[in-house]
């Protein structure tokens, strides 16, 4: 790699005190591909640049300066958050959407962390999914003290899939940032860190990093009981002749990152990929496979992307949410969903088809033939397609009629 591009990252590093996070980045630094005109942004993994930034990562200091948050978020509690906000924002910046389904145990602690960002041009989308614990009620209050809170309702369950993509047509802001309702920002200027990165440089998508948090235990308050995991998120590659892969496995479908939230995502190309996707198919429920789903299309649209090597959010493994309650048949079902959106939105050539077949080889027989007669019609439906696609090499097709019949 470039030694004086090495040198000035080191320069602006030092420059920022350390933190371990390139702030306006200017896009001189990236590899750019003219004839395509997109941003091929590599120089954080597999080079000397990734290394040097990640060596200034102190996990620690993170976990330290989010607990110390914590406790602020803790003590704000409904009737005496700072900083109370009475208007409504005509131009926002961000759009958070969150989903809301039997969320009562973290609700109020992901709206305060929310509430006392130094970032006040925002709107806060939540989409009710017909919860049927207290969560109803305790956004509705929320709501009384903060106009910026806009709340959604389903008419019956939807799902996430659904629920994002309403909050997606529905918002205002420059961009949307996705949350779930378990999740809780890491420090009071995460979000207008994120919104700087994106407005300045332009960038189409902007990610942090989240702490994974396996316990909580709301009585006691010790959401920190549990071990800290730093979740293995990869950085996405946008690669128009590829689709959508992971630089670290470099296929299409080993998407070790493709959770929706933690990524600032402009919302001009969000609410293309929503259309794109349409209304039959958001309508579907699915709570399991939404996020790879709407991250494949979106990163398939978008032209430029960075990760902040930057830990901006706790997520929280809520046992009550939608998804935890899926069965196994379900989950399954929502992985030929996905195998449907792959085949639609991946490129037409053999290169990306390809990656479709290899998807579609992974899929149990024996759990095909447990599945009801409208699922199986459904999942025959994309295997003809595959066949019939001249994308796919005969080597490919035959494999695929042997296993299926």
């Amino acid at each position: 790699m470039n030694k004086k591009i090495i040198l000035v990252l080191s320069l602006i590093i030092i420059m920022n005190n350390n933190k371990p996070f390139v702030k306006y980045l200017s896009k001189k630094n990236f590899i750019i591909n003219n004839s395509k005109n997109y941003y091929i942004i590599n120089y954080f993994y597999n080079n000397e640049t990734y290394k040097l930034i990640n060596s200034n990562l102190n996990r620690n200091e993170y976990m330290t300066k989010g607990l110390q948050f914590l406790n602020e978020i803790k003590k704000n509690h409904l009737n005496n958050i700072s900083n109370q906000i009475n208007f409504l924002n005509k131009h926002p910046k961000i759009s958070l959407i969150i989903p809301i389904y039997n969320c009562e145990q973290t609700i109020e602690l992901s709206l305060n962390s929310i509430l006392l960002q130094t970032l006040k041009e925002i709107e806060i989308i939540l989409v009710n999914d017909l919860s049927s614990d207290n969560s109803s009620q305790i956004i509705k209050k929320y709501q009384s003290i903060d106009r910026r809170i806009i709340i959604l309702n389903n008419k019956r369950n939807m799902g996430t899939l659904y629920s994002r993509c309403i909050g997606a047509l529905n918002s205002r802001g420059e961009y949307i940032f996705g949350l779930d309702n378990d999740d809780l920002l890491l420090d009071k200027d995460v979000l207008e860190t994120v919104y700087l990165n994106s407005k300045i440089n332009n960038f189409d998508i902007v990610e942090i990093k989240p702490f994974n948090i396996p316990n909580y235990n709301p009585k006691n308050h010790t959401i920190w009981d549990g071990e800290f995991i730093n979740h293995p998120n990869n950085l996405i590659l946008h690669q128009p002749e590829l689709g959508t892969f992971s630089i670290a496995q470099n296929k299409i479908l080993d998407l070790s990152d493709h959770f929706i939230w933690g990524k600032c995502i402009k919302t001009r190309i969000y609410k293309l990929a929503v259309n794109k996707l349409g209304k039959k198919r958001y309508s579907y429920f699915n709570c399991w496979t939404e996020d790879i789903s709407m991250v494949f299309i979106i990163f398939n649209i978008a032209k430029s992307f960075i990760f902040l090597n930057m830990f901006g959010i706790f997520h929280i493994t809520n046992p009550t949410t939608a998804s935890k309650k899926l069965n196994n048949s379900h989950k399954f079902i929502t992985h030929i969903f996905f195998l449907d959106i792959l085949y639609d939105f991946s490129k037409n050539d053999f290169v990306t088809k390809k990656y479709v077949a290899e998807y579609a080889l992974t899929f149990s027989k024996d759990l095909i033939n447990e599945l009801d007669i409208k699922s199986k019609l459904y999942f025959n439906s994309i295997i003809k397609k595959i066949i019939e696609c001249k994308y796919i090499s005969n080597e490919y097709k035959h494999k695929i009629i042997y296993k299926f019949k």
